[in-house]
Order: structure tokens, then C-alpha cells, then sequence
């Protein structure tokens, strides 16, 4: 999946009451998010769940559950 160089801009404009920020990382998405939401103090991390289950999952991994291990910040999980 590709995003628009101009979507993380438009997503952050279209909420300013609210201060957030976009940032594409390579690497384990997981980890990932847990230490960049260290390094940056966030209150929330939301992140979203394909549901994967079973061998799936297994073989795959999971970005949710992984980042709700092992991180301290309140998490909202969309599905």
C-alpha cells in the first residue's frame, strides 16, 4: 500500500484542534511505534487491527497486540 506524499499533511490539517503528527518509518512496525511514541511523549497511540487470527497471526505477526505488550501509553485500538 502507497500513500499520497500529501496525505499525512491533509490528515493533520483537517483536525487542528487536535496536535498530532504523521511519520513513515521503516522497520518493525511494532517497535516502531512503541519508541517513537517514547521519544515524542505521546498521550495515545491509535492503531488499527485486521483481526488477523490463527496461523495467520502466527506467521505474521501482530502490530496491535505487540504495541499493547509492550508500551505504557494509552492505546486506541479501531477495527
Amino acid at each position: 500500500m502507497s500513500l499520497s506524499p500529501c496525505a499525512p499533511r491533509s490528515i493533520v490539517e483537517s483536525t487542528p484542534s487536535v496536535r498530532a503528527s504523521v511519520t513513515v518509518l521503516q522497520g518493525n512496525a511494532g517497535q516502531q511505534i512503541v519508541e517513537t511514541a517514547a521519544k515524542r511523549g505521546a498521550d495515545l497511540i491509535v492503531i488499527g487491527s485486521r483481526g488477523n487470527s490463527g496461523l495467520k497471526e502466527m506467521f505474521l505477526g501482530s502490530v496491535s497486540p505487540y504495541v499493547i505488550k509492550h508500551t505504557d501509553k494509552a492505546i486506541l485500538v479501531i477495527k
